[in-house]
């Protein structure tokens, strides 16, 4: 009888997530935070969407939060995978672009289609 279904991505995730839509060609899109899926009988929802990795590993730490274990494939996709990297890659930009996480969220937060290519928005 359950119709959610929680997952734990954070704000670099998010960030992650439209910075590989852009470089693959597949959209300015990312994860929303609380979508349908299902055909509209369930909802996905991520409640962590707003908050950064860092400070999760934070407060994880100090709950003294049990690791849970990692899915079979995590160490093969944190040396190799493209989310992983863009994830290393997020710190690095920061140094140059100050509160970048703050401002990507803010920035997927405010859509401007008219600024855009997409030709349903063109006049």
């Amino acid at each position: 009888g359950c119709n959610k279904l929680v997952l734990g991505h954070h704000r670099d995730d998010l960030c992650a997530s439209l910075l590989m839509g852009l470089f693959r060609g597949t959209g300015l899109k990312t994860m929303g935070p609380n979508v349908p899926a299902d055909h509209g009988t369930k909802r996905v929802i991520r409640p962590f969407c707003y908050v950064p990795k860092d400070l999760i590993a934070t407060c994880a730490s100090r709950f003294e939060f049990p690791d849970v274990g990692r899915c079979a494939y995590s160490d093969r996709l944190g040396e190799s995978g493209d989310r992983a990297y863009l994830e290393r890659l997020l710190p690095e930009l920061e140094k140059q672009f100050p509160n970048l996480g703050k401002n990507m969220l803010r920035s997927m937060a405010d859509l401007r289609p008219g600024y855009l290519l997409d030709q349903r928005y063109r006049e």
